[in-house]
């Protein structure tokens, strides 16, 4: 009969399969398989590492009934003769005990780098930056471009953000007015 840390282990594994699955049928049936990002990828390389962990979490209870170099004081590790059927668990438990930890931090980072993927492309759908400079360039106009090119005296400043500079001395609030009646009705602007 299973103990509760291979039930709980096996529970977890079950139901992030089962919600990694209806996340990619879902991304499969709106964009199709030609569409998905990286996040999407990403998440399936997930589930299979979450299964090696998980599997070898159970194999260091089952395999070596749970022994590792853990929980060990000093005193007990110098009198564990190496000859012992328990060194031989211990040792094998920690090799795994090992792999599972390794497994198990590349499952945080592969998670913590999906979300961030998943962000990021929320973000760029909420607010697409080429747009917003694109109307930056129509506000201002090739004059201003021209003016604030002749007088730049920083060298890392983009040339389409010169005209931002201090040495342009149209009205800056002109831009800003101008460039929030462009973001409030973005149908009109076209």
């Amino acid at each position: 009969m299973a103990d509760n840390f291979t039930k709980e282990a096996f529970t977890l594994l079950g139901v992030g399969v089962t919600v990694v699955a209806l996340r990619t049928y879902a991304r499969l049936t709106s964009v199709g398989i030609r569409k998905f990002m990286l996040d999407d990828y990403l998440m399936l390389l997930a589930v299979v590492v979450y299964g090696l962990e998980t599997g070898a979490a159970y194999s260091v209870g089952a395999r070596f009934h749970g022994l590792a170099n853990n929980s060990m004081t000093d005193e007990q590790r110098r009198t564990l003769s190496p000859d012992s059927p328990e060194h031989g668990l211990r040792v094998g438990g920690s090799k795994l005990q090992l792999i599972g930890w390794s497994l198990y931090t590349l499952l945080l980072w592969l998670l913590k780098l999906c979300i961030n993927i998943f962000y990021t492309r929320l973000t760029l759908v909420l607010c697409p930056c080429h747009e917003i400079a694109a109307s930056i360039n129509e506000l201002t106009g090739p004059q201003n471009r021209a003016s604030a090119h002749a007088n730049q005296d920083s060298d890392w400043i983009p040339p389409d953000w010169h005209h931002l500079s201090s040495h342009d001395h149209g009205d800056p609030g002109r831009l800003r007015n101008a460039f929030s009646e462009k973001l409030a009705n973005p149908s009109e602007s076209r």
